[in-house]
Order: structure tokens, then sequence, then C-alpha cells
């Protein structure tokens, strides 16, 4: 390679969602932070993207699966 030197790309893709669930009048009942964050090689918009998709993905289960933890909670309690 005629002793260039080769610059090695990466990138942090990530995702990050704040979740709430609210009574009646915007009262918090619960709320959290879900993230996601993934050091890739950026070779390509494909890479990125298909990364991007995972993490999103990831969280977006996470925030399913806290949700109805949650509104079970709420119902083994009485307040929901």
């Amino acid at each position: 390679m005629n002793g260039s030197k080769l610059c090695h790309r990466q990138a942090i893709v990530g995702s990050i969602i704040s979740a709430r669930i609210v009574l009646s009048a915007w009262r918090p009942v619960a709320t959290a932070r879900f993230e996601k964050a993934t050091l890739i090689d950026a070779k390509s918009t494909e890479t990125v993207t298909a990364a991007f998709d995972a993490s999103l993905a990831d969280v977006m289960r996470r925030v399913v699966d806290w949700t109805l933890q949650q509104g079970n909670a709420a119902s083994a309690t009485g307040s929901g």
C-alpha cells in the first residue's frame, strides 16, 4: 500500500427513549429511560442503518416489557 496509513472509521449508533406512564390529569405514575449504543465500523450507510434498526428494536422491546410490568404492578396494588 505504498506506506500509507489506513484510517479505521468507527461510529456509535444508538437510541434513547424516555417513557412515562400517566393517570388522568397527567399525573406521572412511573418513568424510565431506555438506552442502547453500539460501536460499529462505519463502512457504509447500510451498516449504520442496520445498527440503528437493531438498537431501536432493542430499546422498543424493553419499553414494551417495562410498560406491561408497570401495568401488572398497578393492577396488583389496585392503583391501575
